[in-house]
């Protein structure tokens, strides 16, 4: 049903409030994807402000959650409208971050005390939602990361499609030196954050 949503690349009103009846009939879905999926519904209809800003971040939402699910045309097909500035370029458009081989830390265990750097844009919410959800948690959230002590930097769902291309950002990028240099720093995808909540 999602996948039908998002064919034509926005969301609006009656398809949002559809959605948010048919899992309304479904109680016992659930898991982080559809808990965050009612959420974000939930606070989009109750504000009665729908807009086409709101239809873009719901569907960027929609497709962050279902990364796994995606029909190959889907994870190449920007989001029309959508600009953002990455490494000083403007760039159209905003596709799921790819899963880059050897990017990611593969942590059995997330010290949800330690410190977390967020980058990208994140299907869990806005910035301020996840690095509230850090802090809840007993952690710390920082700017950049920092290799003085324990560092996560958290990559979100969605990202440029520069990362297509190993321009991962400067925050990745200080990260992976500092990694290298021995430093407790760890670079993880939202998913393996969002889980370990």
């Amino acid at each position: 049903m999602a996948l039908g949503i998002m064919a034509d690349g926005v969301i609006n009103v009656s398809e949002a409030e559809m959605l948010a009846r048919w899992l309304a009939m479904r109680p016992d879905a659930g898991g982080y994807a559809v808990q965050t999926l009612r959420e974000r519904l939930d606070a989009v209809l109750q504000s009665g402000d729908f807009n086409c800003r709101t239809g873009k971040a719901l569907f960027q939402t929609l497709k962050g959650l279902l990364a796994g699910f995606l029909p190959e045309w889907m994870h190449e097909t920007p989001v029309p409208g959508v600009a953002t500035v990455h490494s000083g370029r403007t760039v159209q458009g905003l596709v799921l971050t790819p899963d880059i081989p050897g990017l990611y830390d593969k942590p059995c265990y997330i010290d949800l005390t330690a410190t977390f750097c967020f980058t990208g844009i994140f299907a869990y919410g806005e910035r301020s939602d996840v690095e509230a959800a850090a802090v809840a948690h007993g952690g710390s959230t920082c700017g950049h990361p920092v290799k003085s002590r324990p560092c996560y930097v958290v990559v979100g769902s969605v990202a440029s499609p520069d990362w297509a291309h190993g321009h991962y950002g400067r925050k990745v990028e200080q990260a992976m030196r500092f990694r290298e240099e021995g430093a407790p720093v760890q670079i993880i995808s939202e998913d393996t954050w969002a889980a370990a909540l």
